[in-house]
Protein backbone atom coordinates (compact mmCIF):
# COMPACT_ATOMS: atom_id res chain seq x y z
CA UNK A 1 0.00 0.00 0.00
CA UNK A 2 1.53 3.34 -1.02
CA UNK A 3 1.77 6.42 1.16
CA UNK A 4 -1.16 8.19 -0.55
CA UNK A 5 -3.50 5.25 0.07
CA UNK A 6 -2.46 5.10 3.72
CA UNK A 7 -3.23 8.81 4.16
CA UNK A 8 -6.65 8.42 2.49
CA UNK A 9 -7.53 5.40 4.63
CA UNK A 10 -6.42 7.13 7.81
CA UNK A 11 -8.51 10.19 6.92
CA UNK A 12 -11.62 8.08 6.31
CA UNK A 13 -11.20 6.25 9.62
CA UNK A 14 -10.69 9.53 11.48
CA UNK A 15 -13.76 11.08 9.87
CA UNK A 16 -15.96 8.07 10.64
CA UNK A 17 -14.93 8.14 14.29
CA UNK A 18 -16.13 11.74 14.50
CA UNK A 19 -19.55 11.08 12.97
CA UNK A 20 -22.62 10.22 15.08
CA UNK A 21 -22.90 6.45 15.14
CA UNK A 22 -26.22 6.59 13.33
CA UNK A 23 -24.52 7.68 10.11
CA UNK A 24 -21.86 4.95 10.13
CA UNK A 25 -22.25 1.63 8.44
CA UNK A 26 -24.20 -0.76 10.63
CA UNK A 27 -22.82 -4.13 9.48
CA UNK A 28 -25.07 -6.26 11.63
CA UNK A 29 -28.27 -4.89 10.13
CA UNK A 30 -27.12 -3.46 6.81
CA UNK A 31 -25.90 -6.87 5.66
CA UNK A 32 -29.28 -8.44 6.41
CA UNK A 33 -30.64 -7.36 3.02
CA UNK A 34 -28.04 -9.53 1.32
CA UNK A 35 -29.02 -12.66 3.20
CA UNK A 36 -31.77 -15.15 2.61
CA UNK A 37 -32.85 -14.86 6.24
CA UNK A 38 -32.58 -12.25 8.97
CA UNK A 39 -31.68 -12.36 12.65
CA UNK A 40 -35.42 -12.53 13.39
CA UNK A 41 -35.97 -15.48 11.05
CA UNK A 42 -32.97 -17.34 12.41
CA UNK A 43 -34.10 -16.88 16.01
CA UNK A 44 -37.57 -18.23 15.24
CA UNK A 45 -35.97 -21.17 13.41
CA UNK A 46 -33.76 -21.94 16.43
CA UNK A 47 -36.74 -21.80 18.77
CA UNK A 48 -38.84 -24.12 16.59
CA UNK A 49 -36.02 -26.65 16.27
CA UNK A 50 -35.37 -26.80 20.01
CA UNK A 51 -36.39 -30.01 21.71
CA UNK A 52 -37.27 -28.17 24.90
CA UNK A 53 -40.79 -26.74 24.84
CA UNK A 54 -40.92 -23.62 26.96
CA UNK A 55 -42.21 -20.06 26.94
CA UNK A 56 -39.76 -17.34 25.90
CA UNK A 57 -40.02 -13.57 26.12
CA UNK A 58 -37.67 -10.79 25.10
CA UNK A 59 -37.84 -7.02 24.87
CA UNK A 60 -35.92 -4.05 23.58
CA UNK A 61 -36.29 -0.31 23.10
CA UNK A 62 -34.53 1.81 20.49
CA UNK A 63 -34.28 5.59 20.42
CA UNK A 64 -36.06 7.02 17.35
CA UNK A 65 -35.67 10.69 18.27
CA UNK A 66 -34.82 12.70 15.13
CA UNK A 67 -31.11 13.45 14.95
CA UNK A 68 -31.95 16.90 13.60
CA UNK A 69 -33.28 18.69 16.66
CA UNK A 70 -34.53 21.83 14.92
CA UNK A 71 -36.70 22.28 11.86
CA UNK A 72 -38.55 18.94 12.06
CA UNK A 73 -42.23 19.21 11.12
CA UNK A 74 -44.16 18.07 14.18
CA UNK A 75 -47.30 15.95 13.98
CA UNK A 76 -50.65 17.00 15.40
CA UNK A 77 -52.44 20.33 15.76
CA UNK A 78 -51.57 22.94 13.13
CA UNK A 79 -49.70 22.48 9.86
CA UNK A 80 -46.21 23.93 9.69
CA UNK A 81 -45.24 23.56 13.37
CA UNK A 82 -41.49 22.92 13.51
CA UNK A 83 -39.27 21.65 16.30
CA UNK A 84 -36.73 23.81 18.12
CA UNK A 85 -35.23 21.07 20.28
CA UNK A 86 -35.77 17.86 22.25
CA UNK A 87 -37.71 17.74 25.53
CA UNK A 88 -37.34 13.97 26.00
CA UNK A 89 -36.55 11.05 23.67
CA UNK A 90 -39.05 8.99 21.71
CA UNK A 91 -38.66 5.24 21.22
CA UNK A 92 -39.61 2.10 19.36
CA UNK A 93 -40.47 -0.50 22.02
CA UNK A 94 -40.63 -4.20 21.20
CA UNK A 95 -41.89 -7.33 22.98
CA UNK A 96 -41.26 -10.80 21.57
CA UNK A 97 -43.14 -13.90 22.79
CA UNK A 98 -42.88 -17.55 21.74
CA UNK A 99 -44.25 -20.84 23.04
CA UNK A 100 -41.96 -22.86 20.79
CA UNK A 101 -44.56 -23.37 18.08
CA UNK A 102 -45.98 -19.90 17.60
CA UNK A 103 -44.35 -16.51 18.05
CA UNK A 104 -45.53 -12.90 18.02
CA UNK A 105 -43.69 -9.58 18.08
CA UNK A 106 -45.37 -6.40 19.32
CA UNK A 107 -43.79 -3.09 18.31
CA UNK A 108 -45.07 0.21 19.68
CA UNK A 109 -43.85 3.52 18.25
CA UNK A 110 -43.91 6.89 20.03
CA UNK A 111 -45.38 8.45 16.88
CA UNK A 112 -48.63 10.06 15.70
CA UNK A 113 -49.25 7.03 13.48
CA UNK A 114 -47.69 4.81 10.84
CA UNK A 115 -49.31 3.82 7.56
CA UNK A 116 -49.75 0.18 6.57
CA UNK A 117 -47.57 0.80 3.53
CA UNK A 118 -44.64 1.72 5.81
CA UNK A 119 -45.40 -1.13 8.18
CA UNK A 120 -45.35 -3.58 5.30
CA UNK A 121 -41.91 -2.30 4.27
CA UNK A 122 -40.54 -2.54 7.83
CA UNK A 123 -41.82 -6.10 8.20
CA UNK A 124 -40.07 -7.06 4.97
CA UNK A 125 -36.84 -5.68 6.43
CA UNK A 126 -37.30 -7.60 9.67
CA UNK A 127 -38.12 -10.92 7.99
CA UNK A 128 -37.58 -12.58 4.62
CA UNK A 129 -40.24 -15.21 5.33
CA UNK A 130 -43.90 -14.32 4.85
CA UNK A 131 -45.00 -16.56 7.72
CA UNK A 132 -42.69 -14.74 10.10
CA UNK A 133 -43.56 -11.28 8.77
CA UNK A 134 -47.18 -11.91 9.62
CA UNK A 135 -46.22 -12.38 13.27
CA UNK A 136 -45.15 -8.73 13.56
CA UNK A 137 -47.71 -6.31 15.03
CA UNK A 138 -46.78 -2.62 14.76
CA UNK A 139 -48.78 0.17 16.37
CA UNK A 140 -48.35 3.82 17.33
CA UNK A 141 -49.28 5.67 20.52
CA UNK A 142 -50.72 8.71 18.66
CA UNK A 143 -48.15 11.12 20.03
CA UNK A 144 -48.80 14.76 19.08
CA UNK A 145 -45.29 15.93 19.97
CA UNK A 146 -43.19 13.81 17.60
CA UNK A 147 -42.12 14.03 13.96
CA UNK A 148 -44.69 14.03 11.16
CA UNK A 149 -44.67 10.45 9.90
CA UNK A 150 -48.02 10.74 8.09
CA UNK A 151 -47.30 13.88 6.05
CA UNK A 152 -50.31 15.95 7.11
CA UNK A 153 -48.43 18.66 9.01
CA UNK A 154 -46.02 20.11 6.48
CA UNK A 155 -45.87 23.80 5.55
CA UNK A 156 -49.17 25.51 4.88
CA UNK A 157 -50.83 28.96 4.98
CA UNK A 158 -51.82 30.01 8.49
CA UNK A 159 -51.31 26.42 9.68
CA UNK A 160 -54.67 25.41 8.21
CA UNK A 161 -53.86 23.01 5.39
CA UNK A 162 -50.44 21.70 4.34
CA UNK A 163 -49.32 22.35 0.78
CA UNK A 164 -46.47 19.89 1.08
CA UNK A 165 -45.89 16.55 2.82
CA UNK A 166 -44.28 17.12 6.22
CA UNK A 167 -42.25 13.92 6.25
CA UNK A 168 -38.49 13.63 5.95
CA UNK A 169 -37.19 10.91 3.60
CA UNK A 170 -33.87 10.63 5.43
CA UNK A 171 -35.57 10.26 8.80
CA UNK A 172 -38.01 7.75 7.35
CA UNK A 173 -35.22 5.49 6.08
CA UNK A 174 -33.33 5.76 9.36
CA UNK A 175 -36.50 5.12 11.37
CA UNK A 176 -37.17 1.87 9.54
CA UNK A 177 -33.65 0.64 10.33
CA UNK A 178 -34.08 1.57 13.98
CA UNK A 179 -37.37 -0.34 14.19
CA UNK A 180 -35.67 -3.32 12.57
CA UNK A 181 -32.86 -3.11 15.13
CA UNK A 182 -35.39 -3.08 17.99
CA UNK A 183 -37.13 -6.16 16.55
CA UNK A 184 -33.88 -8.11 16.17
CA UNK A 185 -32.77 -7.30 19.71
CA UNK A 186 -36.12 -8.23 21.28
CA UNK A 187 -36.07 -11.64 19.57
CA UNK A 188 -32.41 -12.26 20.39
CA UNK A 189 -32.99 -11.26 24.03
CA UNK A 190 -35.70 -13.91 24.46
CA UNK A 191 -35.31 -16.09 27.54
CA UNK A 192 -37.45 -18.42 29.66
CA UNK A 193 -40.32 -16.57 31.22
CA UNK A 194 -43.74 -16.66 32.82
CA UNK A 195 -46.67 -14.49 31.82
CA UNK A 196 -49.33 -12.68 33.80
CA UNK A 197 -52.35 -10.60 32.82
CA UNK A 198 -54.25 -7.98 34.74
CA UNK A 199 -56.86 -5.30 34.28
CA UNK A 200 -57.32 -2.27 36.48
CA UNK A 201 -59.48 0.82 36.50
CA UNK A 202 -57.51 4.06 36.37
CA UNK A 203 -58.86 6.69 38.82
CA UNK A 204 -61.08 9.38 37.34
CA UNK A 205 -59.77 12.85 36.62
CA UNK A 206 -56.99 12.11 34.14
CA UNK A 207 -58.86 11.70 30.84
CA UNK A 208 -62.28 12.72 29.56
CA UNK A 209 -64.52 12.39 26.52
CA UNK A 210 -65.12 15.96 25.39
CA UNK A 211 -67.84 14.88 22.94
CA UNK A 212 -69.90 12.69 25.29
CA UNK A 213 -68.84 13.44 28.86
CA UNK A 214 -68.33 10.29 30.93
CA UNK A 215 -68.64 7.93 27.95
CA UNK A 216 -65.24 6.26 27.78
CA UNK A 217 -63.44 3.13 28.81
CA UNK A 218 -61.38 3.60 31.96
CA UNK A 219 -59.89 0.12 32.16
CA UNK A 220 -56.21 -0.52 31.57
CA UNK A 221 -55.32 -3.99 30.29
CA UNK A 222 -51.88 -5.31 31.20
CA UNK A 223 -49.53 -8.09 30.17
CA UNK A 224 -46.21 -8.72 31.95
CA UNK A 225 -43.48 -11.25 31.24
CA UNK A 226 -41.11 -12.20 34.06
CA UNK A 227 -37.84 -14.08 33.72
CA UNK A 228 -36.83 -17.09 35.81
CA UNK A 229 -34.81 -14.64 37.93
CA UNK A 230 -38.17 -13.06 38.94
CA UNK A 231 -37.25 -9.83 37.16
CA UNK A 232 -39.69 -8.33 34.72
CA UNK A 233 -38.76 -8.47 31.02
CA UNK A 234 -41.52 -6.19 29.77
CA UNK A 235 -44.96 -4.85 30.58
CA UNK A 236 -47.47 -4.01 27.85
CA UNK A 237 -50.30 -1.62 28.73
CA UNK A 238 -53.43 -0.86 26.70
CA UNK A 239 -55.39 2.26 27.64
CA UNK A 240 -57.31 5.00 25.77
CA UNK A 241 -56.01 8.57 25.92
CA UNK A 242 -54.79 11.03 23.30
CA UNK A 243 -51.10 11.63 23.94
CA UNK A 244 -51.47 15.40 23.94
CA UNK A 245 -51.14 16.95 27.38
CA UNK A 246 -48.76 19.39 25.73
CA UNK A 247 -50.28 21.51 22.98
CA UNK A 248 -49.48 23.27 19.72
CA UNK A 249 -47.38 25.89 21.53
CA UNK A 250 -44.79 23.22 22.33
CA UNK A 251 -41.97 22.98 19.79
CA UNK A 252 -39.78 20.37 21.44
CA UNK A 253 -39.92 16.69 20.52
CA UNK A 254 -41.37 14.62 23.37
CA UNK A 255 -43.19 11.39 24.18
CA UNK A 256 -45.51 13.55 26.31
CA UNK A 257 -47.67 11.53 28.75
CA UNK A 258 -46.26 8.21 27.57
CA UNK A 259 -42.70 9.38 28.23
CA UNK A 260 -43.61 10.29 31.80
CA UNK A 261 -45.29 6.90 32.21
CA UNK A 262 -42.23 5.04 30.93
CA UNK A 263 -39.85 6.90 33.23
CA UNK A 264 -41.86 6.35 36.41
CA UNK A 265 -42.70 2.73 35.66
CA UNK A 266 -39.18 1.71 34.69
CA UNK A 267 -37.80 3.44 37.78
CA UNK A 268 -40.01 1.26 39.97
CA UNK A 269 -40.09 -2.01 38.00
CA UNK A 270 -37.57 -4.03 36.01
CA UNK A 271 -37.97 -4.39 32.28
CA UNK A 272 -39.42 -2.23 29.53
CA UNK A 273 -42.81 -0.52 29.62
CA UNK A 274 -44.70 -0.62 26.32
CA UNK A 275 -47.78 1.56 25.84
CA UNK A 276 -50.53 0.84 23.30
CA UNK A 277 -53.65 2.84 22.56
CA UNK A 278 -57.23 1.92 23.41
CA UNK A 279 -60.42 3.38 21.89
CA UNK A 280 -59.40 7.03 22.12
CA UNK A 281 -61.33 8.58 19.24
CA UNK A 282 -64.05 11.21 19.33
CA UNK A 283 -62.55 12.44 21.66
CA UNK A 284 -60.83 10.94 24.73
CA UNK A 285 -58.20 13.47 25.80
CA UNK A 286 -56.21 14.48 28.91
CA UNK A 287 -58.45 16.26 31.38
CA UNK A 288 -56.91 19.71 31.32
CA UNK A 289 -58.21 22.95 29.89
CA UNK A 290 -57.04 23.90 26.42
CA UNK A 291 -56.40 27.36 27.83
CA UNK A 292 -54.22 26.22 30.75
CA UNK A 293 -50.77 27.87 30.80
CA UNK A 294 -47.86 25.90 29.35
CA UNK A 295 -46.15 25.25 32.70
CA UNK A 296 -49.37 23.73 34.02
CA UNK A 297 -49.68 21.44 30.99
CA UNK A 298 -46.05 20.41 31.40
CA UNK A 299 -46.75 19.44 35.00
CA UNK A 300 -50.01 17.68 34.10
CA UNK A 301 -48.17 15.55 31.53
CA UNK A 302 -46.02 14.17 34.35
CA UNK A 303 -48.98 13.76 36.71
CA UNK A 304 -50.98 11.70 34.19
CA UNK A 305 -47.98 9.60 33.16
CA UNK A 306 -47.15 8.86 36.78
CA UNK A 307 -50.73 7.83 37.55
CA UNK A 308 -50.87 5.49 34.55
CA UNK A 309 -47.62 3.90 35.74
CA UNK A 310 -48.91 3.55 39.32
CA UNK A 311 -52.13 1.95 38.09
CA UNK A 312 -50.10 -0.55 36.06
CA UNK A 313 -47.76 -1.34 38.96
CA UNK A 314 -50.64 -1.84 41.41
CA UNK A 315 -52.81 -3.84 39.00
CA UNK A 316 -50.07 -6.34 38.21
CA UNK A 317 -49.38 -7.01 41.89
CA UNK A 318 -52.88 -7.11 43.37
CA UNK A 319 -55.22 -8.56 40.75
CA UNK A 320 -53.68 -10.77 38.10
CA UNK A 321 -53.80 -14.14 36.37
CA UNK A 322 -50.61 -16.18 35.93
CA UNK A 323 -50.64 -18.24 32.75
CA UNK A 324 -49.67 -21.90 32.61
CA UNK A 325 -46.46 -22.53 30.71
CA UNK A 326 -46.26 -22.52 27.81
CA UNK A 327 -49.36 -20.42 27.08
CA UNK A 328 -51.34 -21.03 23.92
CA UNK A 329 -50.67 -18.54 21.12
CA UNK A 330 -53.23 -18.32 18.32
CA UNK A 331 -52.92 -15.75 15.57
CA UNK A 332 -54.97 -14.99 12.49
CA UNK A 333 -55.44 -11.91 10.38
CA UNK A 334 -57.21 -10.56 7.34
CA UNK A 335 -56.42 -7.94 4.74
CA UNK A 336 -59.32 -5.54 4.32
CA UNK A 337 -60.32 -3.14 1.55
CA UNK A 338 -61.90 0.09 2.81
CA UNK A 339 -63.50 2.73 0.54
CA UNK A 340 -61.97 6.23 0.66
CA UNK A 341 -65.08 8.41 0.66
CA UNK A 342 -63.48 11.52 2.13
CA UNK A 343 -62.83 14.09 -0.66
CA UNK A 344 -60.17 15.82 1.47
CA UNK A 345 -58.17 12.59 1.62
CA UNK A 346 -58.54 12.10 -2.13
CA UNK A 347 -57.34 15.66 -2.76
CA UNK A 348 -54.39 15.24 -0.36
CA UNK A 349 -53.47 12.03 -2.16
CA UNK A 350 -53.47 13.77 -5.54
CA UNK A 351 -51.25 16.54 -4.15
CA UNK A 352 -48.76 14.02 -2.79
CA UNK A 353 -49.45 15.02 0.81
CA UNK A 354 -51.10 11.69 1.60
CA UNK A 355 -48.46 9.19 0.49
CA UNK A 356 -49.94 5.75 0.60
CA UNK A 357 -51.37 3.39 -1.97
CA UNK A 358 -54.98 4.11 -2.91
CA UNK A 359 -56.46 2.24 -5.88
CA UNK A 360 -59.94 2.79 -7.27
CA UNK A 361 -60.77 4.97 -4.25
CA UNK A 362 -59.94 2.07 -1.92
CA UNK A 363 -57.08 1.42 0.46
CA UNK A 364 -55.80 -1.84 1.90
CA UNK A 365 -55.17 -2.38 5.58
CA UNK A 366 -54.85 -5.35 7.91
CA UNK A 367 -56.66 -6.52 11.06
CA UNK A 368 -55.24 -9.09 13.50
CA UNK A 369 -56.59 -11.37 16.20
CA UNK A 370 -54.13 -12.83 18.71
CA UNK A 371 -54.92 -15.07 21.63
CA UNK A 372 -52.14 -15.42 24.20
CA UNK A 373 -53.19 -17.69 27.05
CA UNK A 374 -56.39 -16.27 28.54
CA UNK A 375 -56.05 -12.86 26.86
CA UNK A 376 -57.23 -11.70 23.45
CA UNK A 377 -55.69 -8.92 21.38
CA UNK A 378 -57.29 -7.32 18.34
CA UNK A 379 -55.84 -4.56 16.19
CA UNK A 380 -57.89 -1.60 15.04
CA UNK A 381 -56.24 0.31 12.18
CA UNK A 382 -57.08 3.81 13.39
CA UNK A 383 -58.75 5.75 16.19
CA UNK A 384 -61.99 4.03 17.13
CA UNK A 385 -64.57 5.90 19.15
CA UNK A 386 -65.48 4.43 22.56
CA UNK A 387 -68.79 3.29 21.04
CA UNK A 388 -66.99 0.87 18.72
CA UNK A 389 -64.65 -0.18 21.52
CA UNK A 390 -67.58 -1.12 23.77
CA UNK A 391 -69.23 -3.09 20.96
CA UNK A 392 -66.01 -5.01 20.35
CA UNK A 393 -65.71 -5.71 24.08
CA UNK A 394 -69.04 -7.56 23.88
CA UNK A 395 -67.71 -10.06 21.32
CA UNK A 396 -64.25 -10.67 22.82
CA UNK A 397 -64.59 -13.91 24.85
CA UNK A 398 -61.99 -12.98 27.44
CA UNK A 399 -61.62 -10.96 30.62
CA UNK A 400 -58.52 -9.35 29.12
CA UNK A 401 -59.56 -7.38 26.03
CA UNK A 402 -56.59 -5.66 24.40
CA UNK A 403 -57.90 -3.41 21.62
CA UNK A 404 -54.75 -2.02 20.03
CA UNK A 405 -55.83 1.13 18.23
CA UNK A 406 -53.60 2.56 15.51
CA UNK A 407 -52.61 -1.08 15.12
CA UNK A 408 -51.03 -1.87 11.73
CA UNK A 409 -52.19 1.47 10.29
CA UNK A 410 -53.59 4.94 10.90
CA UNK A 411 -56.68 5.46 8.76
CA UNK A 412 -58.09 8.24 10.96
CA UNK A 413 -61.17 8.31 13.16
CA UNK A 414 -63.54 5.35 13.06
CA UNK A 415 -67.09 6.52 13.73
CA UNK A 416 -70.34 4.58 13.97
CA UNK A 417 -72.34 5.24 10.80
CA UNK A 418 -75.17 6.65 12.92
CA UNK A 419 -72.89 9.56 13.91
CA UNK A 420 -72.20 10.60 10.33
CA UNK A 421 -74.91 13.28 10.22
CA UNK A 422 -74.27 14.56 13.76
CA UNK A 423 -72.58 18.01 13.63
CA UNK A 424 -70.92 17.23 16.97
CA UNK A 425 -68.53 14.98 15.06
CA UNK A 426 -67.76 17.25 12.09
CA UNK A 427 -64.04 17.29 12.91
CA UNK A 428 -63.85 13.52 13.26
CA UNK A 429 -65.66 13.11 9.92
CA UNK A 430 -63.09 15.37 8.25
CA UNK A 431 -60.39 12.94 9.40
CA UNK A 432 -62.23 9.71 8.60
CA UNK A 433 -62.40 7.51 5.49
CA UNK A 434 -66.17 7.29 5.38
CA UNK A 435 -69.40 6.19 7.09
CA UNK A 436 -68.94 2.48 6.37
CA UNK A 437 -65.49 2.09 7.94
CA UNK A 438 -66.61 1.14 11.46
CA UNK A 439 -68.95 -1.56 10.15
CA UNK A 440 -66.22 -3.15 8.02
CA UNK A 441 -63.78 -3.25 10.93
CA UNK A 442 -66.33 -4.60 13.41
CA UNK A 443 -67.44 -7.32 10.99
CA UNK A 444 -63.83 -8.35 10.30
CA UNK A 445 -62.92 -8.56 13.99
CA UNK A 446 -66.06 -10.59 14.68
CA UNK A 447 -65.18 -13.02 11.86
CA UNK A 448 -61.62 -13.43 13.17
CA UNK A 449 -62.86 -14.11 16.71
CA UNK A 450 -65.42 -16.66 15.54
CA UNK A 451 -63.09 -18.39 13.07
CA UNK A 452 -62.03 -21.89 14.12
Amino acid sequence: MNRTMIIILASVLLLSSCLPWDFRLEPRWETEKYRESTAFDRQISRIKSSEKVTFLAGASKTDITPLKESGVYMAGYNAGRRSTGILDPIYARCAFLSNGKESVLFISLDLIGYFFDDIREVREMISREEENRNKIIISSIHNHEGPDTLGFWGPGPFGIFPVKNGGDANYDRWLKKRIMQCAFEAAENAREATLRFSKTDVPEGFQENIRRPGYKENTMYLMRADGTDKKSIFTLANYPIHIEALDETNHRISADIAGAMYRYYEKNQDGIMIFTQGSLGGMVVPRISKWAPRHQKMKFKDVVGKQLAISALNGLETNYTTEKNPPVIEHRFKKVEIPVENPDFEFAHKLGILRREIKNKTLTTEIHYIRIGSAIFVTIPGESLPELGFEINKIIPSEYKFKINLGMDEIGYILPESYWNDPLYDYEKSMSLGPGTAGIIYKTIKELIEQK
